[in-house]
């Protein structure tokens, strides 16, 4: 099923010859399987394959359920959604989601009409909502019915078409610069996004260098300078990891994929601060050098930290965690309850990211890691154990764990300045389609394409 379009006679459907219970049921199996299918695109056991063949086909199996009801399911059980109260909506969003994805690519074009209508008058909950609907559904005039709102609505919902637009990497304007001059922050994110997603849109060195002093603006202004070739994004990366913000993480990344050596070599001097620790050793992971490697083997005992030290360690080497590789872990020796009068009530017991990774077995991977290193050049970056270059991050980028695979593919723009790129937020297909035509270019051009030299900056054309 490429599409959820309907042939002519499913239009014909009457509300007598309808089963709702099955109708409902559809609803709420594909609400479900949206919401699985949004935490398996970050999970870390999971890669794109496993999410393409156990997720996704299934929650378009329902949602084709809902589209084969027709008008009388539409008119009953969709549009409804569109009339919700903020506060129901919150309850259940990804319902909405579901249904308004039915609607745009279900049955008739009045349905359609509705949800674009709806998500330039929509409050804020059940906009973001529609938002997604419309990210991911596969119309051919989503953009075009998008425009007009930029100029008909305020600035939440044009920050809100702005993201639609970079999400699916159609820039529909020949310019951004009304909406990089804004006053309000949320259209500005909204434009640097558009222009991250498509380097063919021309940014203005002075524009980029006034929103990189905006503090709330920083990160993604950075984001497109980089991949621009913009100098003062680069220092400015340099200073903040200079001055070892605690709240600088995703800068830190930047400075992994850019950098050379004596940057990487800073990034490792934050590990000895436990508030840098884990974020530098996030980075790390992504940086592909030998004595990154060293360094977060050294850690991997962490009791804080040790899963991401682990995990960014074979990110660099290759090494597979299991059988002799991983600890187990058993009941035996769990602490007593805490009383109740002791307990901190505040404390959040959600699960982190982090808790789904492997704990390493220590003695065995530095054992791996003495008698492996050697085949390892220190003058090369590595990715999974392999020397890095394009042809290898398009593989990683098949075969990584959900949860590493949006830097990656930030990396993989990175170095082919912009020419490929891979959304880790699209569905599955679409990625799938992505990483072809990656193939299809590295297999095809006359020239090398992401290959980072110990100064990677060194190969820009500074401005």
């Amino acid at each position: 099923m490429d599409l959820l379009t309907l042939p002519a006679f499913a239009l014909e459907q009457h509300a007598e010859d309808i089963l709702w219970d099955v109708v409902e049921q559809h609803l709420d199996e594909a609400t479900f399987l949206w919401w699985q299918w949004e935490r398996h695109l970050v999970a870390p056991a999971f890669s794109l394959s496993e999410v393409a063949e156990r997720i996704e086909p299934r929650l378009l199996a329902h949602l084709q359920g809902l589209a084969v009801g027709g008008a009388p399911v539409a008119e009953r059980l969709l549009l409804p959604l569109l009339d919700l109260e903020e506060e129901e909506v919150a309850g259940e969003p990804l319902r909405v989601s579901a249904g308004a994805r039915a609607l745009l690519e279900g049955w008739s074009e009045p349905a359609a009409r509705a949800v674009f209508e709806c998500f330039g008058q929509a409050g804020p909950t059940l906009r973001r909502a529609l938002q997604r609907s419309l990210e991911l559904c596969e119309r051919q005039d989503v953009a075009a019915r998008l425009m007009p709102l930029l100029i008909e609505y305020g600035a939440d919902v044009q920050a809100a078409v702005l993201e639609v637009l970079a999400f699916r990497d159609e820039p529909s304007c020949d310019t951004l610069d009304a909406f990089l001059s804004s006053e309000e922050p949320a259209v500005v994110a909204g434009a640097l996004r558009l222009a991250e997603s498509c380097p063919s849109l021309a940014v203005k060195p002075e524009v980029l260098r006034k929103l990189l002093s905006r503090p709330e603006l920083r990160e993604p202004a950075i984001a497109v300078g980089l991949l621009r070739g913009h100098r003062e994004s680069w220092d400015l990366c340099q200073q903040v990891l200079a001055t070892r913000e605690p709240d600088s993480g995703s800068l830190f990344v930047w400075m992994s994929l850019v950098g050379g050596r004596a940057e990487v070599q800073r990034l490792m001097d934050c590990l000895d601060n436990p508030k840098l620790r884990k974020d530098a050793l996030w980075a790390l992971g992504y940086s592909g050098w030998v004595e990154a490697a060293d360094r977060c083997v050294e850690l991997i005992s962490d009791d804080w930290t040790g899963r991401v030290a682990a995990e960014a360690f074979c990110a660099i080497t290759g090494l597979v965690l299991e059988d002799q590789f991983i600890r187990e872990v058993s009941d035996a020796g769990q602490e007593e309850p805490i009383p109740l009068e002791e307990e901190d009530l505040d404390a959040d017991l959600s699960l982190s990211p982090e808790d789904g990774l492997l704990i390493a077995e220590p003695d065995a991977v530095r054992e791996w890691w003495r008698k492996t290193r050697s085949g390892f050049d220190a003058g090369i970056r590595y990715l999974g154990g392999r020397p890095l270059s394009g042809e290898v991050l398009v593989d990683a980028l098949q075969t990584a764990a959900m949860r590493r695979r949006h830097v990656l593919a930030r990396q993989l723009a990175l170095g082919s300045r912009g020419m490929l790129r891979v959304n880790p937020r699209a569905s599955t297909r679409r990625q799938l389609r992505q990483l072809t035509q990656a193939r299809e270019v590295l297999a095809s051009s006359g020239r090398a394409l992401c290959k980072w030299r110990a100064d990677a900056w060194s190969s820009y054309d500074h401005r």
